[in-house]
Order: structure tokens, then sequence, then C-alpha cells
């Protein structure tokens, strides 16, 4: 990747990230854009984004692609490029595997203090 494709890449996600708080707001919980990937040609940008709480990612992609042309346009205005890439919202699914991974290492991790305090003798014995 470019640098200027980088740049380009951070500008576009810092002024998403303003334009949705002020243009698409969403009542239902926060929208974090976690990443965007703008194609080398610079004709399209997928931004992918983080919901919390994660039940309501559904509705926060359907509010995003209602109001996407006016994110475009106003982006148009903040943005100082020839033109401005077609944007595409998708969920960023590292986060929710981020998040199951952390469940299964909770489970583990409690599964371990009930097998110490079953087998006290047994943690004596490794330590």
């Amino acid at each position: 990747m470019s640098f200027r494709i980088k740049q380009i890449n951070e500008q576009l996600r810092n002024d998403l990230a303003m334009l949705i708080s002020e243009v698409a707001p969403f009542k239902d919980g926060l929208i974090t854009i976690t990443n965007v990937k703008t194609s080398p040609d610079l004709k399209n940008a997928k931004i992918y984004i983080s919901v919390i709480p994660e039940n309501h990612t559904g509705s926060a992609l359907k509010v995003l692609r209602k109001n996407i042309k006016l994110l475009t346009s106003e982006l148009r205005q903040k943005v100082h490029m020839k033109y401005i890439p077609r944007l595409s919202f998708h969920m960023d699914e590292k986060i929710k595997y981020m998040n199951e991974i952390d469940d299964v290492l909770r489970k583990i991790e409690k599964e371990d203090g009930r097998d110490n305090e079953e087998n006290p003798s047994q943690d004596k014995k490794n330590g």
C-alpha cells in the first residue's frame, strides 16, 4: 500500500468519524470506524465499523447506508480530492472474532479457578 493511499485512508477515517456523528447520528449505540481500505485507483473505499452494543450492528449499517449520499456530499466539502471514492460500509469481523476469543479465554480462566479450588494439592505440586 502506497504512502498516499495510507494518508487518504486516515483522512477518510477521521473525517467520516466526525461526519457520522453530525449527519447520521445513531441513537441506539456507538459507531466506531476501525479501518478504511481505499482501492489503488481511489474509486472505492470500504469503511469497516464496530458497533457497541454489538446486537445493533444491523441497524447501524442500515443508518449508514441510508445516509451514504449525504455523507459523500459532506465529505466532498471536507476532503481536497479530485474524486471522492464510492463508500461502502462493512462490519469489522476482527472485533467480533476478538470478542469470541476473549470469551473463550474467560471460560478457560474460570475453569482453571474451579480446578484449583477442587484440587489444591495439585496446584502446590506444580508450583
